[in-house]
């Protein structure tokens, strides 16, 4: 995405070693919302990828979205669930991300997120009419 141009944060509650170029990152826990205004400060979106870790910390998403607003995100990707459709989850991510902002936009992963890799046969060979 760096090479898009523009300017790229990344929060993360664990900060590796392995960086790049061009990206300002930023040390955060989204469990814990009450330091993260200032971790959003001067981003206008948000790309919200939620961990089974940040549930058994507690963690509300309606706060992560509300400190997001307040900073002045005003656009919020949300990388979700296909069992939310089909009610194999709760959709209180998606429900909070839309109450929160006019721009946002959810993912629900199906096919890109399997392994297509049974697909390379038909992908590889000559056309087919």
């Amino acid at each position: 995405m760096v090479g898009f141009g523009g300017a790229f944060e990344v929060s993360t509650a664990q900060v590796s070693a392995g960086r790049t170029a061009g990206v300002r990152y930023r040390q955060a826990d989204l469990a814990k919302p009450d330091g993260l205004r200032s971790v959003f400060d001067g981003a206008d979106r948000l790309f919200l990828l939620m961990s089974g870790d940040f549930l058994a910390a507690g963690g509300d998403v309606a706060d992560v979205v509300s400190a997001a607003r307040d900073a002045g995100v005003r656009r919020i990707v949300l990388l979700s669930s296909q069992g939310v459709g089909s009610g194999r989850h709760a959709p209180a991510f998606e429900e909070a991300v839309k109450a929160s902002s006019p721009e946002w936009t959810v993912l629900r992963p199906g096919g890109f997120a399997s392994n297509a890799f049974q697909w390379a046969p038909a992908t590889t060979g000559s056309p087919t009419s």
